[in-house]
C-alpha cells in the first residue's frame, strides 16, 4: 500500500510515504529486539525456576498476585463492592496495602 506512494511523481506524497515506511521499519526492528529480550529473560527464568514450563500455573507462581480493588459501586447493605485484579508482583506488598486501605474504609465509613 505504501510502496506505490513512494514511487509517486508527487514529491511531497513520495517523501511522506518514505517517512512512514521508515517509521514502520524502525518499529518492526524494535519489536524484534524486544522479542529477543523477552525470550532471553524467559530462558533465564526457566533456569532459575525449578518447576516445568509445561505447568503454567506452577511456573508463573510468584510473578503475579491477586489484589482486591474497591469499585465505586455498593451492594444492598451499602458496602463497597470489591473486584479481584491480577497484578505483577512489585517490591511493595500491594496486597497488604489494599487490605489496610480496605480495613480503614471499613472502620471509617463515609458520612
Amino acid at each position: 500500500m505504501i510502496g506505490p506512494m513512494i514511487t509517486s511523481p508527487d514529491t511531497v506524497l513520495a517523501l511522506f510515504a518514505k517517512k512512514i515506511k521508515d517509521q514502520i521499519e524502525k518499529a518492526r526492528l524494535k519489536d524484534i529486539v524486544a522479542k529477543q529480550e523477552i525470550a532471553d529473560a524467559f530462558i533465564e527464568y526457566n533456569k532459575v525456576n525449578s518447576t516445568s514450563q509445561d505447568n503454567p500455573q506452577k511456573f508463573n507462581e510468584g510473578i503475579y498476585e491477586i489484589i482486591e480493588k474497591r469499585t465505586d459501586e455498593r451492594d444492598d447493605n451499602g458496602d463497597y463492592i470489591y473486584r479481584k485484579e491480577v497484578h505483577f508482583v512489585s517490591k511493595f506488598d500491594m496486597k497488604k496495602e489494599k487490605e489496610v486501605v480496605r480495613e480503614w474504609f471499613k472502620n471509617n465509613p463515609e458520612p
